[in-house]
């Protein structure tokens, strides 16, 4: 049964061209180094080793970049707290004027002020949403930092257990 659909014709058939590929390229990789000497292995894990030191040098460059960011982002969000602080203050000024012009019977004074208040209000809850978003954000910059330390110890253990191999190659020669 043939399909009518030529996306998918060329679909599998890239599908079978790159397994077909694959198999090709990992029975040559595996004939050659079948094949190599303890000279030639020492050279393509001293090889190995230099990529991996180099991919471990980038993700620490990276946690670098995450930690300033972090840092960064605390300080934003201990400034926009001063912030919201403020505001929340501004906003219970203008509550208490309110209440002193209700006591002192002003009504034209207490609504101006109840105005005021509601507009310091607006702009409180725009500054906790602003906050609570960066606090998303930094949650999220720790995740991605995490994930850089996870994937460095992972690379450290490989580039580890690389070197002995390469060790005990090394030590074939003679």
């Amino acid at each position: 049964m043939r399909c009518s659909n030529p996306t998918y014709q060329i679909g599998t058939k890239m599908k079978i061209q790159s397994i077909m590929l694959t198999t090709l390229l990992s029975v040559a990789g595996v004939s050659a180094y079948a094949q190599s000497t303890p000279v030639d292995q020492v050279k393509s894990d001293n090889a190995t080793i230099r990529h991996d030191t180099k991919e471990i040098r980038a993700e620490n460059r990276d946690i670098h970049k995450d930690n300033a960011e972090i840092g960064k982002d605390k300080h934003d969000l201990n400034k926009d707290g001063q912030a919201l602080n403020k505001e929340r203050h501004e906003r219970n000024v203008d509550q208490r004027r309110e209440d002193a012009d209700i006591a002192k019977g002003n009504i034209a004074g207490a609504q101006k002020m109840e105005k005021a208040r509601e507009k310091e209000q607006r702009n409180v809850n725009a500054d906790k949403r602003d906050l609570n978003k960066d606090h998303k954000d930094l949650a999220n910059d720790r995740k991605d930092r995490n994930k850089d330390l996870a994937a460095r110890k992972d690379e450290r253990g490989e580039r580890k257990a690389e070197v002995a191999k390469r060790n005990s190659d090394a030590a074939e020669i003679k």
